[in-house]
């Protein structure tokens, strides 16, 4: 069935309804391209970023921040700050990306958080 068949109610039904499986999320994004951006709002909502690594990462897949799923991060948490924001020059410009973030977690390298902000 193609999803055109679909009332956009029903997906949005079936897609919120897997909220907390992400691997039914992502094979939901196999099924049709009109699928994944409703499912990028549930496997995007919480990111973690625990080293450079995984920040280089996201900067790789995700080049341009107005087409990343950036804006679908509601919940943003860096482990181990430290390390990161030392190995970017800039290190503010990191959260750029993530628009919409209400919840923001930042911890330092003894595992002692420096900001969290939820409003």
């Amino acid at each position: 069935m193609s999803d055109s068949r679909l009332p956009p109610e029903i997906l949005d039904y079936i897609v919120d309804f897997l909220h907390n499986k992400p691997q039914r999320l992502k094979i939901c994004c196999l099924v049709a391209k009109s699928w994944v951006p409703r499912t990028r709002k549930h496997l995007f909502k919480r990111i973690e970023i625990s080293s450079l690594v995984d920040l280089e990462t996201w900067w790789k897949v995700f080049p341009d921040p107005d087409s990343s799923p950036g804006h679908h991060v509601r919940s943003l948490i860096f482990p181990c700050v430290g390390p990161i924001f030392s190995g970017v020059a800039g290190g503010c410009n990191l959260v750029r990306p993530f628009t919409n973030v209400v919840r923001l977690e930042m911890w330092n390298v003894k595992g002692i958080k420096n900001v969290r902000f939820i409003p």
